[in-house]
């Protein structure tokens, strides 16, 4: 890439800008994104986020740390997870030391983001020979909601984020081979990895660089050869059990929820959006050397292919829509290399100024948006609530008790001693692949076989909420569930309750056993 640059006379006065790998200019570029990174920690810390679902992969993590292999429940293989490498890597510390595999999952985490913010940087700066573009870009990344609600959630997407840019990095850095080990690391972090190893094949096609091209494609098959194979002999499944659970929905309704996913995004995100353009204007206006062109045609690929994935599927029920989060990075990337084609000072000046108004806006939205900081922090408490769920029906519950849940996250994760039932099917193998699915259900937690659940798996208890405790007392009970559970009221503390269902035929005993922890009181008279 850089004998291409400076090869071209165009490219040359861009290399002219470049700052000095020695010289005082680099040290104060080095400094910028020092300050950057430190501004992505802080932003990441203004988020409480601890993600439900986070604390599914947690418990396969925590399995195999405690010798029962990748499984959810012991003797139960069903891979009930799609992010294998998280899986693994948060298990490693526990190999080693004692270490709360929580707090692993959220540093680790916070690192991926802070890799992915230095990552923009260095790839704006690889293709522009412009340090500062870099800086501009990457503090972009890191004045972003979305990428930073995410960092200490304990979900990969940090993780998929920095892969997904290092790739790019790789492939740019003429280092095909090495690009297609991450895009298949990427690919085992979350299934849509493989989107990406097509996106980069296809512009190396265009290119007509075949040598490259078989190089990362051979490199991504043979790791993701020897990951598919073992995962078929060991679960039996091409498809992992969440993909499952989250299929067979009506393809109108999921793309008028991708949509409104969309909308969702670009209503919080239309600062960077706006200036995203304006650098394709630029860009197109005052076109740079001809080595440069191509990356932003990579880039921009990856920010459309990979959005309009996700309209189709159906977008996401969480907040801060983290699936358009490694989104955030290409398109901040964008804005870097249109940064570069600024010649006078005074533009250079008002695009840095854009460039500070775009990140305080970004932060800014972070605070008042109603899908971001209010929403991240209710869903943290309902979160911790369930958590305390699990922990009070795994100190009363015999050890191996099946239980069944709707929030299959933080309560199974506490409940480490019990067998628990999802009965959205996300680690039950019988409802994700053979249950009915309810067409306009929750997005991607549609999949449900009642019968299946009262009849099969018989749970005493059934905890069908995942919304944490109640501020009113009630003791509803789903139809479907009505002549096998009866509601029991519980209260955990003054002005909150939690319902929870148990086995009409084992009722008393049961509701005995729930009542033994003294935090837990029975108000079921109290039922409305």
């Amino acid at each position: 890439m850089v004998a291409e640059l400076a090869a071209d006379p165009a490219a040359d006065s861009v290399e002219r800008r470049a700052p000095s790998a020695d010289g005082p200019l680099s040290r104060w570029w080095l400094a910028g994104l020092a300050v950057v990174l430190a501004g992505a920690v802080a932003h990441q810390r203004l988020f409480t986020t601890l993600a439900e679902d986070a604390f599914i992969s947690l418990r396969y993590s925590a399995q195999l740390v405690a010798g029962n292999g990748p499984v959810f429940n012991p003797g139960e293989r069903v891979e009930g997870y799609s992010n294998f490498l998280w899986v693994v890597l948060v298990a490693a510390p526990g190999f080693v030391a004692h270490v709360d595999l929580v707090t692993a999952a959220r540093l680790l985490g916070v690192a991926c983001t802070v890799a992915t913010v230095a990552l923009v940087a260095l790839l704006v700066r690889r293709i522009t020979g412009s340090g500062w573009a870099g800086v501009g870009a990457a503090a972009l990344t890191a004045a972003s909601g979305s990428v930073a609600a995410y960092g200490p959630s304990g979900l990969e997407t940090p993780l998929f984020t920095a892969l997904l840019l290092a790739a790019v990095v790789a492939l740019l850095a003429d280092q095909p081979v090495l690009a297609g080990l991450l895009v298949a690391a990427a690919t085992m972090t979350r299934p849509d990895g493989a989107l990406v190893g097509l996106v980069l094949l296809a512009w190396l096609a265009a290119r007509r660089e075949w040598r490259p091209a078989v190089r990362l494609l051979a490199a991504a098959a043979v790791p993701g050869a020897v990951w598919t194979a073992w995962r078929l002999s060991y679960y039996g499944h091409l498809l992992p059990n969440p993909i499952a659970a989250k299929s067979g929905m009506d393809l109108g309704w999921q793309l008028e929820s991708g949509w409104a996913y969309l909308a969702g995004f670009a209503q919080a995100a239309w600062p960077l959006l706006v200036l995203a353009a304006v650098a394709v204007v630029a860009l197109a206006l005052r076109p740079p050397a001809p080595a440069v062109g191509p990356p932003v045609v990579l880039l921009a690929s990856l920010a459309l292919v990979y959005t309009a994935f996700f309209v189709v599927a159906g977008g996401d029920w969480m907040p801060a829509w983290r699936f358009f989060a490694p989104a955030v990075p290409l398109l901040a990337a964008i804005v870097g290399v249109g940064l570069s084609v600024v010649w006078t000072l005074p533009e250079r000046v008002t695009a840095a100024a854009a460039v500070a108004v775009v990140c305080v806006l970004g932060v800014a939205t972070s605070i008042t948006n109603p899908m971001m900081l209010d929403r991240v922090r209710l869903w943290h408490r309902q979160v911790d609530d369930l958590a305390s769920v699990g922990g009070w029906l795994n100190r009363t519950l015999p050890p191996g008790t099946v239980i069944a849940t709707f929030a299959n996250g933080a309560l199974s994760y506490q409940a480490k001693d019990l067998v628990v039932v999802d009965l959205l099917g996300l680690t039950d193998e019988h409802i994700a692949r053979e249950g009915d699915r309810d067409p306009r259900g929750v997005v991607g937690h549609a999949a449900h076989d009642w019968d299946y659940v009262t009849g099969d798996r018989r749970p005493e208890v059934i905890v069908d909420n995942g919304n944490g405790w109640w501020r009113a007392p009630s003791c509803w009970v789903r139809p479907e569930l009505a002549d096998d559970y009866v509601p029991r009221l519980f209260q955990p503390a003054p002005g909150l309750w939690m319902t929870v269902l148990v086995r009409a035929d084992r009722a008393d005993e049961v509701t005995a056993l729930l009542a033994a922890d003294r935090q837990y009181v029975v108000a079921t008279e109290q039922c409305t």
